[in-house]
């Protein structure tokens, strides 16, 4: 016996797509638009926000620029004050690292009542009088020594904390070119309650210099350390 299709009902063939493989074939094809759609608003967005950021840190730069308080150094560039309080000086003065032409250094020894001796360098406190602080160390060692010195250079800074301030000592090296004791002169002569000043000398390169309490104790390293450079600079430059 022979089976007839029926002419209104054929038979539906394999490669027909069926309604659910077109529906799911729509919706991939939604699904992928829509993810495009959302992942080129995302990439969109992101570079909008990171944008918008590198504007803002500009924007916030700039800000800080024109509002942070600046200065100009000595080599022409600016950089960014401190919000560190300025240092207040109290008291400037000016002494001498004097040093003969037989290679001794001429110091100060100072004697008080009730102290051990120590030595100083001459010299004392700025003064209104003093057009600069190399005036008032020539001056200062004219009153202490009665002596005179040339080829001043300033090599050497101590300075003491003190209540509201500080105090600078500034120290020139220089070469003695004569002195007389008979003519110095100054208040401290006047008052024997301030003790004795007396002038003594010491081999540079010797020995004993590293065994005498020379003040300040900053000096003192400072003059052990360098002794071939100060004897130098005061004695054997052009």
């Amino acid at each position: 016996m022979i089976t007839r299709t029926h002419p209104r009902y054929p038979r539906e063939e394999a490669s027909r797509p069926r309604h659910d493989d077109a529906t799911e074939q729509h919706g991939g094809e939604a699904a992928r638009r829509r993810e495009e759609h959302h992942t080129g608003w995302d990439d969109t967005t992101r570079n909008h926000t990171v944008k918008r950021s590198d504007e803002e840190a500009t924007h916030a730069h700039r800000h800080d620029e024109v509002n942070t308080p600046r200065h100009v150094g000595l080599s022409g560039m600016t950089r960014e004050r401190t919000s560190q309080p300025a240092v207040r000086i109290q008291r400037r003065s000016a002494r001498a690292i004097l040093i003969d032409d037989e290679e001794q250094l001429v110091l100060l020894r100072r004697t008080k009542p009730g102290t051990a001796p120590y030595w100083t360098t001459p010299g004392g406190g700025l003064e209104h009088g003093d057009a600069s602080l190399e005036a008032a160390m020539h001056r200062e060692i004219a009153e202490e020594m009665g002596a005179t010195a040339t080829g001043a250079k300033r090599v050497f800074l101590s300075s003491t904390a003190r209540s509201g301030g500080i105090t600078v000592q500034h120290f020139f090296v220089a070469r003695l070119t004569a002195m007389d004791e008979s003519v110095r002169h100054g208040p401290e002569f006047d008052d024997p309650g301030r003790g004795e000043y007396r002038a003594e000398r010491f081999d540079m390169r010797g020995g004993t210099l590293a065994t005498i309490d020379l003040r300040p104790a900053p000096l003192r390293e400072f003059v052990l350390a360098n002794r071939l450079a100060l004897l130098a600079e005061a004695l054997y430059t052009d």
